[in-house]
């Protein structure tokens, strides 16, 4: 039997996950531009670092957080 506290930190990380992957989904090539070889564990370790740069934004919408921070790390290209 799982133990109490290991059980809702697997659900937390899922539940972080599918934030992250439903984004990208979501705005992938609208508002950043992912490679299809980035892995979800590599962008939701690029929104973790950028939550730990960024203290004073903690409290901001969880769509807005991962969204600068995907921004930022993969940049649209202008488009000309």
């Amino acid at each position: 039997m799982a133990e109490a506290g290991k059980s809702c930190e697997f659900r937390a990380a899922g539940y972080y996950m599918g934030v992250v992957s439903g984004l990208v989904g979501l705005a992938n090539g609208l508002l950043f531009a992912i490679p299809q070889t980035v892995t979800d564990k590599e962008l939701c370790n690029v929104v973790g670092k950028w939550i730990d740069e960024h203290p004073e934004r903690w409290g901001d919408a969880k769509d807005t957080i991962v969204t600068k921070a995907l921004e930022e790390a993969f940049p649209l290209s202008p488009k000309w």
